[in-house]
């Protein structure tokens, strides 16, 4: 055993542009800034009000995505939090949702794995391997990263990624013109 902890990738649970939308979530966390239970009560009546009883547990996991995503910092044992830099940054881009989600994408390449995501992905292609949640996953267990099986931690970020076009809508290819553009620096470089 080497001693060494796994990595683990970003965590991502009910948290996604279908389910909560980025300006709308941000709004909630600026309104509801320095009281944790504030905005987790708002984040369930906003995103899973018709989920019965799991609702706030949904809301809560919401909330440590958000932190997870680097677009808060959690105080005072869990009870407070503030935006980070990186937040208030996509904060203050509302009302530009492309701005605000291209913002977000370069975020989440440079500073939360997404680059090295697109890498595996690409990596796996070039072996002929198909392309599945599953896939992906054991490949990062294999690479000493951990992630739950069947979580959906990488599905969070392609849908989060596919908003500034780095995927389609749906499906695993890689746009590296708009990781270029969104970086810029070219494939070669990456």
């Amino acid at each position: 055993m080497s001693g060494l902890a796994k990595q683990r990738f970003t965590y991502g649970a009910q948290f996604s542009p279908e389910k909560t939308p980025l300006a709308a979530l941000l709004q909630l966390c600026t309104q509801h800034e320095d009281d944790r239970a504030s905005l987790q009560q708002a984040v369930q009546a906003a995103f899973f009000a018709g989920h019965g009883a799991s609702s706030s547990r949904l809301a809560g996991n919401c909330i440590l995505s958000v932190q997870a995503y680097g677009l808060i910092h959690s105080g005072d044992r869990g009870k407070k939090f503030t935006l980070t830099v990186t937040g208030r940054e996509l904060a203050a881009l509302a009302g530009d949702d492309s701005a605000m989600l291209r913002a977000f994408a370069i975020h989440i390449l440079v500073n939360l794995g997404g680059l090295f995501l697109v890498r595996l992905i690409e990596n796996m292609r070039a072996r002929g391997e198909q392309i599945t949640i599953e896939a992906i996953g054991q490949e990062m267990n294999d690479l000493d990263i951990e992630i739950p099986p069947n979580s959906t931690y990488v599905s969070t970020m392609r849908a989060w990624l596919a908003q500034a076009d780095v995927f389609p809508a749906s499906g695993y290819s890689i746009n590296w013109d708009v990781i270029d553009n969104l970086l810029e620096v070219d494939t070669d470089t990456i």
